[in-house]
Parts: C-alpha cells; sequence; structure tokens
C-alpha cells in the first residue's frame, strides 16, 4: 500500500519555516519559544529538541498557515529571556533564518 498525498494539487499550501540559530552553547536555539501570527491565528512552538516523531524535533520549526498566504510577525522568545520580534522580511513559503540577538 501506497499513500499519497494529493493535497497541494487540490489547494494551496501556505506555510512558513523557522530556522533558529543560537549563541556557541545553543547552535540549534533549543529552549527558545516561537510565536508566529497569521492573519487572526497566532501559531505557537516550543523548540525542545524531542517533541517530535522518535523523539526528534523537526529542524527548522513548521507552521502551516491554513488558507492565509503570508505571516505577519514572529516572535521569538530565547532561553536567556530576551524576546525578538520580526515583521518585515518574512518570506511566503519559504524559511526565516533568525540569530539570537546580541546581548
Amino acid at each position: 500500500m501506497v499513500l499519497v498525498s494529493n493535497l497541494s494539487q487540490r489547494k494551496p499550501i501556505h506555510f512558513l519555516k523557522v530556522k533558529l540559530i543560537g549563541s556557541a552553547s545553543n547552535r540549534d536555539g533549543q529552549g527558545a519559544t516561537v510565536k508566529v501570527k497569521a492573519g487572526e491565528a497566532t501559531l505557537t512552538q516550543f523548540n525542545d529538541g524531542k517533541s517530535g516523531y522518535l523523539l526528534q524535533s523537526a529542524i527548522p520549526l513548521f507552521f502551516g498557515l491554513g488558507d492565509v498566504v503570508a505571516a505577519s510577525s514572529v516572535e521569538i522568545r530565547w532561553p536567556s529571556g530576551k524576546t525578538q520580534f520580526i515583521s518585515d522580511g518574512i518570506p511566503r513559503n519559504g524559511v526565516l533564518i533568525v540569530g539570537k540577538p546580541k546581548e
């Protein structure tokens, strides 16, 4: 048996991937919380490194946006407590690469 997804042929799929680049001791930004605002919805994921299939998280974090074409803002709360807010340069159906702000 082979399962084939034809969802992309039935309607457009809109998404945003967020790749976090942390400090030297935590290059994958583990421990950060990412909130993506898309239309009226706010989508939240915690980058814990163990919440996915077979205890591995997907890196980068994947946010399905539904019928909304693009995200309007991204908020990252880093493990250090710093908060980073992005509203410009957010790609449509692509990867947003975010580095930790300088201390």
